[in-house]
Formats: C-alpha cells, sequence, structure tokens
C-alpha cells in the first residue's frame, strides 16, 4: 500500500473515531439507537479497542483510561503519567500493542497498558500502525511533519 493511501486510510479511520465527547462511550444496539456506557468527566480524543472486550480512552488533560469490560467501566492508568492524550493506535494481530501521541512525545506499550516507554519527547498529535506491518509506524509532529518508522517507532525522527 502507498504512502499516500495509507495515510487517507487511516486519517479517514482516525477522524471517524476522533469524535469529541464529554467523556462518554456508546453502543450501538440492534436497534440502532444509543447506549451510554460511562459518563466520566473529561473530554476525549481517542479510542481505541484492542480486543472484544478491552478499550481505551485518551483525553485532553485527563490522562488515559482503560477498560476490560467493554466500556462498562472505566480505570485511569495512574502509571501512563501524560495528561494530554492526542490518539491512540494499536495493531489487530497484537491486542497488547498501544501507541499514544501526547503533548510530550510518543508513549509505547507492549503489555495492554501495565507499562509505558517513552519514544520520543516532541509533542506527537497522530499516530498510525500500518495494518500489514506493526512495526510500520507513521507519527505527526506539529510544525515538523510526518514520520515513518519501520523498527515500531523505537528510532526517533
Amino acid at each position: 500500500m502507498k504512502l499516500g493511501s495509507l495515510l487517507r486510510h487511516h486519517l479517514g479511520f482516525a477522524l471517524v473515531l476522533q469524535v469529541t465527547l464529554a467523556f462518554f462511550s456508546v453502543s450501538v444496539t440492534s436497534a440502532g439507537s444509543l447506549t451510554q456506557l460511562s459518563s466520566n468527566a473529561g473530554e476525549i480524543r481517542s479510542l481505541l479497542k484492542t480486543s472484544s472486550t478491552t478499550l481505551f480512552a485518551g483525553t485532553q488533560g485527563g490522562g488515559l483510561y482503560k477498560s476490560t469490560d467493554s466500556g462498562s467501566t472505566w480505570t485511569k492508568l495512574s502509571g501512563f503519567g501524560e495528561r494530554y492524550v492526542w490518539r491512540l493506535a494499536g495493531h489487530t494481530s497484537n491486542s497488547q500493542l498501544v501507541l499514544a501521541a501526547t503533548s510530550r512525545g510518543l508513549l509505547k506499550s507492549t503489555d495492554g497498558g501495565s507499562t509505558w516507554t517513552q519514544l520520543t519527547y516532541d509533542s506527537v498529535r497522530a499516530v498510525a500502525v500500518d495494518p500489514f506491518d506493526t512495526n510500520h509506524v507513521l507519527i505527526g509532529v506539529p510544525g515538523a511533519g510526518i514520520f515513518s518508522s519501520f523498527d515500531g517507532g523505537t528510532s526517533s525522527p
């Protein structure tokens, strides 16, 4: 897949998920109505589903939250440390992989959010993982452009 079409795919997908809400997630019932699952304070910037029951929610100013029961309850990840989470990304073949674009850089977890490694130290506003290769990561850095990594984001731009 060419970079342009990969970006269009990820950016289009990200726009669908990046609906800004007053931190509540919703599910669609068979009748097509919406059911509120949580009403915690904070503005959601990104949602990521890593398994059939595990979800992550990145917020503007409220940090990172995780649900392991399909969104019925949420827990703030106290060990995460960042308040501003702009985007989240993962991969369908690895439910333990979570990348977080934050105001202080790109963070990566390979254990479902239990521990985090900081990969970059400049603000990152967008992140996408190649659907065909978990080691190919794209990040968007304000004022600097788009960077591509083929080692899972380990090499800083």
